[in-house]
């Protein structure tokens, strides 16, 4: 088994599937093909916002993209992530 760990500012995620609602953020059609979800499995020592485990909002076309045992993951800075999605329990 493979531990994959990230460098500096870097997560390492592997991508969703492409959706017209993000969570609760209803994309508008414009820029659908712009946004993707994605989950966090590792995150650089210099990283500060973002924790493994979460879900996050980053642009598609940004990031390194790989594939590792099947599985397709990205390379994005911290800087490039534009939202991590937190769980609300009923409203």
């Amino acid at each position: 088994m493979l531990h994959l760990r990230a460098r500096k500012g870097y997560v390492l995620m592997e991508r969703a599937a492409s959706a017209a609602a993000l969570g609760s953020i209803l994309i508008p059609e414009a820029y659908r093909h712009r946004m993707q979800e994605g989950l966090a499995v590792a995150v650089g020592p210099d990283v500060r916002d973002v924790q493994p485990g979460q879900r996050v909002l980053v642009d598609r076309w940004l990031g390194t993209e790989f594939v590792l045992s099947g599985r397709t993951f990205c390379a994005v800075e911290e800087r490039h992530v534009f939202g991590v999605f937190d769980e609300v329990s009923g409203t």
